[in-house]
């Protein structure tokens, strides 16, 4: 610390105001304090650095010594004999001299109050408030952005009659389908989409994910009979969790599912879990489209045609074929469907290819 560095006090009332005021005019207007000599003049500077910094509170024995300083300054200042004759003043050896004016005393040290601390098992007591005061401005409760979100469930039918070149072809088109969205930032960004697999029994085999985090999706293997009932009730309880965990932070649209199979049901409660699942009752029923790889029947149309209460489903048109081209085409058409529906921007409107 520079003794001579200018630190000025906030206020005259400031503690440090007197010993700010004497260092800095000290050699101009009192001349006569270096007959303090140096130790007196040090503690001033202490004291001054003390005040000014709040390196620790002043204590009652750093007053005293203050009062005690401006004293003898006083004294000077008035002719009067300093306590410490070790040094005389220049302008006069033999003793002190009037300067040939008065300078006004500074402002006396006030010793700042202590708090008094609350003793210990009291309780503190709120201040009143004031009653009936109406607010400065409606309070408004921030609302956090939540940006659209697409939801897309790829479901396969994998029974024995997918054996063979449809099963592969399947699992080639869908590899080909998650490396497309992933490859265009517009519609990976906006879109999720899940992979699941049903015959006797259903399972997902891909999570609800943006494509460019699916980094394995795997091999579907033919097996045992096609039970719709199956897979609607195992949409019904996926798409009920992803719905859970994503409305925090998406405003979700409408699920769309695309329910892929060679064949009719074998089982007779497929109707009851497919109206349980798109029932407008439910939060976000999802609209299941129909993507037949050959004939699925003509009472599986009149079923669905017979619907109420429920997102009606929609039966695309089968390409017809060999089974493997179908399967190609249609996964196809459902990526198209995909790319069309998510680079609508406010639209949210489905783009159904074909």
């Amino acid at each position: 610390m520079n003794p001579g560095q200018n630190l000025q006090p906030e206020t005259l009332n400031d503690p440090c105001f007197f010993f700010w005021s004497m260092h800095n005019t000290q050699a101009e207007v009192f001349p006569d304090v270096k007959r303090l000599g140096n130790t007196a003049i040090r503690d001033f500077i202490r004291l001054r650095n003390v005040a000014t910094h709040n390196e620790r509170p002043l204590s009652d024995s750093d007053l005293r010594n203050a009062i005690d300083f401006a004293d003898k300054v006083r004294k000077i200042l008035n002719g009067g004999e300093p306590e410490d004759k070790s040094t005389k003043s220049p302008h006069d050896p033999s003793g002190p001299q009037k300067t040939g004016r008065r300078i006004l005393p500074p402002p006396p040290l006030r010793k700042v109050p202590r708090p008094t601390p609350i003793p210990p098992n009291v309780p503190v007591v709120a201040a009143p408030q004031a009653p009936n005061v109406p607010p400065l401005a409606p309070t408004v409760t921030a609302t956090k952005f939540r940006p659209d979100l697409y939801t897309f469930y790829v479901i396969c039918d994998r029974s024995f009659s997918m054996l063979g070149e449809p099963m592969r072809v399947l699992n080639t088109e869908l590899r080909a389908m998650f490396a497309y969205i992933a490859s265009d930032p517009g519609v990976n960004d906006r879109c999720r989409v899940s992979v699941s697999a049903f015959s006797t029994a259903a399972e997902r085999l891909v999570p609800l994910s943006s494509a460019s985090d699916v980094t394995v999706i795997p091999e579907i293997e033919a097996n045992g009979v096609t039970n719709y009932g199956k897979a609607f009730a195992h949409l019904s309880s996926v798409i009920s969790e992803d719905h859970v965990a994503l409305e925090s932070t998406h405003r979700l649209l409408r699920p769309v599912v695309f329910f892929l199979t060679d064949g009719s049901p074998t089982d007779e409660s497929w109707v009851d879990e497919l109206t349980s699942l798109c029932d407008i009752g439910r939060a976000n029923p999802p609209l299941v489209i129909f993507c037949p790889l050959a004939d699925v029947g003509v009472v599986v149309k009149n079923e669905l045609s017979n619907t109420t209460g429920i997102v009606e489903p929609i039966i695309k048109q089968s390409a017809g074929g060999a089974l493997q081209e179908v399967v190609s085409e249609t996964v196809k058409s459902i990526l198209r469907s995909v790319v069309a529906t998510t680079t609508n921007g406010a639209d949210e409107t489905l783009r159904l290819d074909g």
